[in-house]
């Protein structure tokens, strides 16, 4: 049995990967997300904890060596809005915490947008990731524009095992 690597590209857009340590994808998905109603009959979306965890569960199934999580370390944008970041902060705290349940905080990594994306001379079009991340994998997963949280998060798993490595 081999270790598994996630990666996770945090928010509702975003997406999970799991790679084993010979780089091959075993599981792969757009962050599980759902509605979640308020008392004014406002529908919000929030990430789906318990599918998330089912994620990290399923693939836990196939090792018996302890798996690693790397995590884009986010942050809200100057131009962003109130609501809007504070519901991305949502999303990325959900996530961080289940994983961090999931595996255990010291398996639990965090790197910089910036960082991960200067090791493959890339910059912030989403586009360029994902046509990226199709030269090296193929398109299987992220096949759609809207998955390309999923084309990231497979980057920030090749940046990570690069530098363990």
């Amino acid at each position: 049995m081999t270790q598994i690597i996630y990666a996770i590209d945090p928010g509702i857009t975003g997406g999970i990967i799991a790679l084993n340590s010979e780089r091959q994808i075993i599981g792969a998905k757009r962050m599980p997300i759902t509605d979640f109603y308020n008392g004014k009959k406002q529908k919000k979306k929030i990430v789906h904890a318990f599918e998330l965890m089912k994620f990290f569960a399923d693939q836990e199934m196939f090792t018996s060596q302890q798996s690693q999580v790397i995590i884009e370390r986010v942050h809200s944008m100057p131009a962003q809005g109130v609501t809007s970041a504070f519901s991305f902060g949502r999303a990325a705290g959900a996530a961080e915490a289940i994983a961090i349940a999931s595996l255990g905080l010291s398996n639990v990594h965090w790197v910089e947008p910036r960082i991960w994306k200067q090791h493959f001379k890339l910059d912030s079009d989403k586009n360029k990731s994902q046509n990226l991340a199709t030269e090296i994998f193929g398109g299987k997963h992220w096949s759609r524009k809207v998955d390309n949280g999923i084309a990231e998060a497979a980057l920030i798993a090749i940046y990570f095992l690069d530098r363990i490595n």
